[in-house]
């Protein structure tokens, strides 16, 4: 996997922390997983790989496959991707503004 994903990684590593905030929506529809072992190398910031966690976390909860637990809950409850969308979706989206402004904005960086 480490050499299909090498330009990718290679791309992502010159965004910015908020291009990185906002690209790791597209996690609500991907695996998780696979986007954070694709993504994360030695090659992006502190500051950037913060904030494309944080968003990847957040982001995963929009939809049923984001994640595991999504897909439990959502057989458990028996509710389909509609309804779930319906739920998750507006809640989420604040959510995600309002930790992009945290993150982005309001936590000094580098930690390290």
């Amino acid at each position: 996997m480490g050499e299909f994903f090498k330009p990718l990684t290679q791309a992502a590593a010159g965004l910015g922390r908020e291009a990185l905030y906002v690209f790791d929506l597209m996690s609500a529809v991907a695996d998780n997983a696979t986007l954070v072992a694709a993504l994360i190398n030695g090659d992006i910031a502190v500051d950037a790989l913060r904030s494309f966690v944080v968003s990847i976390v957040i982001s995963g909860g929009f939809t049923i496959p984001g994640n595991a637990p999504n897909i439990v809950l959502a057989n458990v409850l028996k509710i389909s991707f509609r309804e779930w969308m319906k739920l998750a979706l507006p809640i989420g989206i604040m959510i995600f503004i309002a930790a992009g402004i945290y993150v982005l904005w309001l936590v000094p960086y580098p930690l390290l």
